[in-house]
């Protein structure tokens, strides 16, 4: 029966189409638009091909007259797939409506059915079609209300916020890389309000954390885009035509499409990203001097509003690191080594005796330090790490920096090994606080390695310390032993 429906699907189209009778055609599309009760997704996408056919062969203003009523019809109806089934319709029906229609008719329909609807699918399917129709607006006093929607979609169930970060955000970055406003208008506006949610806070657990998270995530994703807009600012000496492609492998490979440099910069991104590789080898960033001042406060305000994150929070200092990674090998080693490392270092030194600001102390690790897995990257992170072991249990500090270095950095397996190889290092120090301390990381680095790791490598270095000279250091081996036994399956 199914396959009988369908087939009529081309043909109740095509007499819509071509059937001078108005009223006859209205009661086809009426028709059409009622196939199904309740339309699968695949159903619908037949429906939705069937209007793209009319909407190509009868023209805007019968799209608007004909065809957009039927959807009007549905928009409150009671079935949620119906309600689907306009959501997809606006979408893909915005390129053939005349344009004063797809601004003032389409969008409102969606905005409508985004703040209204009831069904988290439904507003799914809202932020996606209106990613769409965002693709064909030129007004600009409109871009306001995008954002104000897709904050309203990033407070909306699990689902719809998937929805907008893989649609709906990446098309209003477009736009705004369009306009030139990616930084001054986009950017700046989840800078601010993820800056909001610390000021004024007494300590870091007063900080909403989920909202914090999700910023953060909005910023590492929109990274991209900054750095669009900073090859875009480039002032270019040779023709793009002659230009070499780069043969950079960017951190966006695994990414959606909407985020890939070059689908945003196509078809020049490889040779953009050429000139600016070039440039940056000599330690020149060829961007427009308003980029560059705003790189420079971009990377400042960032800095200092994950400086007051609680450490002991793993999703916080995770999403905090994703972050750092993502500026530097979007903008590459030079960048970091000249424009990001220094932030940091001139804030916080592991060798400092002043104060440390936890937070920053592990950030310059998990983030900063992390960016690159070459021998000479993963020297400086081991030294440091070593460095920061020392100083916190010659000064008897909160082991928690160390044990957040760990925790992050240890769920990389490019590093695991590092780690390992700086607790072994460290059994032997003569402080028995510093072995103290790399006994209690050794219950942190279990959670990662493989049981052969820990018979070959843990195990023999805590029978030794059980019968360290220090009491509080052979009473820590206890809780570790006690913690192998519940991570190991295998008896030992």
């Amino acid at each position: 029966m199914t396959g009988g429906i369908e087939d009529l699907v081309p043909l109740i189209t095509y007499t819509s189409i071509l059937h001078p009778t108005n009223d006859e055609r209205d009661r086809l599309l009426k028709t059409l638009f009622n196939l199904y009760k309740n339309p699968s997704y695949q159903q619908r996408q037949v429906l939705l091909h069937a209007c793209l056919c009319f909407a190509k062969q009868s023209g805007p203003l019968r799209v608007h007259a004909e065809l957009l009523p039927q959807c009007w019809e549905n928009l409150n109806n009671k079935i949620d797939e119906r309600r689907c089934l306009v959501a997809e319709a606006c979408g893909i029906l915005t390129p053939h409506l005349p344009k004063d229609i797809r601004v003032s008719l389409i969008f409102s329909m969606l905005q409508q059915m985004l703040s209204e609807d009831k069904c988290d699918q439904v507003r799914c399917v809202c932020s996606k079609s209106l990613s769409m129709v965002i693709n064909e607006i030129d007004d600009e006093t409109r871009l306001s209300q995008c954002i104000e929607l897709l904050d309203r979609c990033l407070l909306d169930t699990t689902d719809v916020v998937q929805s907008a970060k893989k649609y709906l955000l990446p098309s209003i970055a477009m736009w705004c890389l369009e306009l030139n406003k990616i930084c001054s208008v986009l950017i700046e506006h989840y800078l601010i309000k993820i800056e909001s949610l610390v000021q004024n806070i007494q300590n870091s657990s007063s900080i909403d954390n989920q909202r914090f998270i999700q910023f953060i995530h909005i910023l590492t994703d929109l990274v991209v885009f900054i750095f669009a807009s900073a090859l875009k600012s480039m002032t270019l000496d040779n023709d793009l035509s002659q230009a070499i492609s780069s043969t950079r492998t960017l951190p966006d490979t695994i990414s959606s499409e909407f985020y890939q440099l070059n689908m945003i910069l196509s078809p020049n991104s490889e040779k953009l990203l050429n000139h600016y590789d070039q440039c940056a080898i000599n330690g020149e960033f060829p961007f427009t001097d308003q980029i560059q001042l705003y790189l420079d406060a971009f990377l400042k305000r960032s800095f200092d509003t994950m400086a007051v994150i609680d450490i002991m929070n793993g999703k916080l200092i995770h999403a905090c690191s994703e972050f750092i990674k993502m500026i530097s090998r979007y903008f590459g080693r030079n960048f970091w080594k000249l424009k990001i490392k220094p932030l940091y270092v001139t804030i916080n030194s592991p060798t400092s005796h002043d104060e440390i600001r936890p937070t920053t102390f592990v950030l310059y690790a998990t983030g900063v330090l992390c960016s690159w897995t070459t021998e000479q990257e993963r020297a400086e992170l081991t030294q440091y790490i070593y460095d920061a072991l020392l100083l916190v249990a010659n000064q008897k500090l909160s082991i928690h920096t160390l044990q957040a270095m760990y925790a992050e950095i240890g769920s990389d397996t490019h590093f695991q090994d590092i780690l390992l190889s700086i607790l072994r290092d460290s059994l032997t120090n003569t402080n028995p606080q510093v072995r103290l301390y790399t006994l209690q990381l050794f219950n942190i680095t279990l959670t990662f390695v493989d049981h052969s790791t820990i018979s070959h490598k843990i195990l023999p270095a805590l029978i030794t310390l059980a019968s360290d000279d220090d009491i509080t250091v052979r009473t820590a081996t206890i809780s570790v032993f006690g913690s192998i036994i519940i991570q190991c399956s295998e008896p030992e």
